[in-house]
């Protein structure tokens, strides 16, 4: 589940739209809703999306969904604006795994290219955030540090998936589908910066 701002002018009527995130009949003027920002201020656009990602695979018609999310706005700003950067890979099929392996391994960076968009000094590092060898898509969470650790320009941040598919017989795809493989990483930081997201395919 996943909530973003739409990052358009504030004058500009949203169509409603329930459906698919990659069908064709999506309405044109949500493309600008998957970027972050800000909500709220005069010159800022009053409409937000969720997308929600559902797995039916036996088509049940029966199923009622109760989801949802609470949203907090208070006219009490606080000290820093947050952000959120992805650093991963694209969804889809150039990112795909071969069977009958053991340890297979991709990667997304954010390098010092990357890096030196909106932060403000330079360090030049590469810094292990978080490690979990037995990440379940079923069982996804916002994970806290022990510790701050600063990102400045030039640091590298690399995010890395590795697969074991010794059990598959064929080759599993990248993509949005349960039986497909994501690999990205959504940081929350401060202070806000450019930075939103960086994919390597």
């Amino acid at each position: 589940m996943k909530l973003f701002h739409c990052d358009v002018d504030p004058d500009m009527q949203i169509p409603a739209y329930n459906d698919r995130c990659t069908s064709e009949e999506k309405p044109m003027g949500l493309t600008s809703c998957l970027t972050g920002g800000i909500i709220g201020g005069p010159k800022t656009s009053q409409f937000l999306v969720l997308e929600v990602h559902f797995n039916n695979p036996y088509f049940k018609k029966s199923i009622i969904d109760q989801s949802g999310i609470r949203i907090y706005y208070t006219t009490k700003l606080r000290k820093y604006d947050a952000g959120i950067i992805e650093v991963g890979l694209e969804y889809n099929p150039k990112n795909s795994i071969p069977p009958g392996s053991t340890a297979f391994r991709v990667f997304g960076y954010c390098d010092s290219e990357c890096t030196q968009i909106g932060l403000p000094s330079k360090n030049g590092r590469i810094i292990t955030l978080n490690i979990d060898r037995h990440y379940s898509s079923h069982f996804q969470e916002i994970r806290f540090l022990l510790k701050l650790i600063k990102i400045e320009q030039d640091d590298t941040i690399i995010h890395t998936c590795i697969y074991n598919t010794e059990i598959r017989t064929n080759v599993t795809f990248g993509g949005y589908s349960i039986n497909d493989e994501m690999c990205i990483n959504y940081m929350h930081y401060y202070l806000r910066s450019n930075l939103e997201l960086f994919f390597k395919s």
